[in-house]
């Protein structure tokens, strides 16, 4: 396991379950209805998601450009023909390897394309959704029926939930903006 995943698994999750159980006490305490649990729960995720995404797109695009790939990609999706083993003619042998390599590395980078492009789409729906409960919190506070409005106390606690998120998640990707930048590059065997 990388060390920057048992750093966020262990420390980070832990305490992020904490602020958030704590956080949410203190929005029970201000006695919410359930439309108001359920705007504090939506917006939230909401804005959880769309940090995730957003980041997880910058580590993913990180990789690329670093030469970092998923460790699945490190394993060949498609083994060399074994009957290259039994060819005596080494430039032969030679050049079916090397256009085996090229086929390989050719898979890789569109499988890098496809999981970035798959990203990218994720990262834009968790915008829209994120936008989405942002105009509806918005519409609650201005417009909505008094009862259904949150206090101010239930605003600051959203806030404050939103601001740990927010901080959270840039530790996380800092940690492993910085795990890229001081771990070496693992080099790939060439099999021939």
């Amino acid at each position: 396991m990388p060390l920057y995943n048992s750093v966020k698994n262990k420390d980070f999750d832990r305490f992020e379950f904490q602020l958030k159980e704590k956080l949410e006490l203190e929005f029970q305490k201000c006695l919410p209805t359930q439309h108001h649990s359920n705007m504090f729960e939506n917006f939230t995720r909401a804005r959880y998601e769309r940090e995730q995404s957003k980041y997880e797109l910058q580590i993913l695009k990180q990789r690329v450009a670093s030469n970092r790939l998923l460790e699945s990609f490190h394993v060949p999706p498609i083994h060399p023909p074994p009957s290259t083993n039994g060819i005596t003619d080494q430039n032969s042998r030679l050049y079916i390897m090397q256009q085996y390599e090229k086929v390989i590395q050719h898979i890789k980078s569109d499988m890098m394309f496809v999981y970035i492009m798959a990203a990218e789409t994720k990262a834009r729906e968790c915008q829209t959704k994120y936008d989405i409960e942002k105009v509806k919190f918005r519409d609650n506070q201005h417009t909505g029926m008094e009862d259904d409005r949150l206090s101010k106390s239930m605003c600051d606690i959203i806030q404050r939930r939103v601001n740990n998120i927010d901080e959270r998640i840039k530790t996380v990707h800092d940690l492993k903006a910085r795990f890229f930048a001081i771990a070496p590059a693992v080099v790939t065997k060439k099999t021939m």
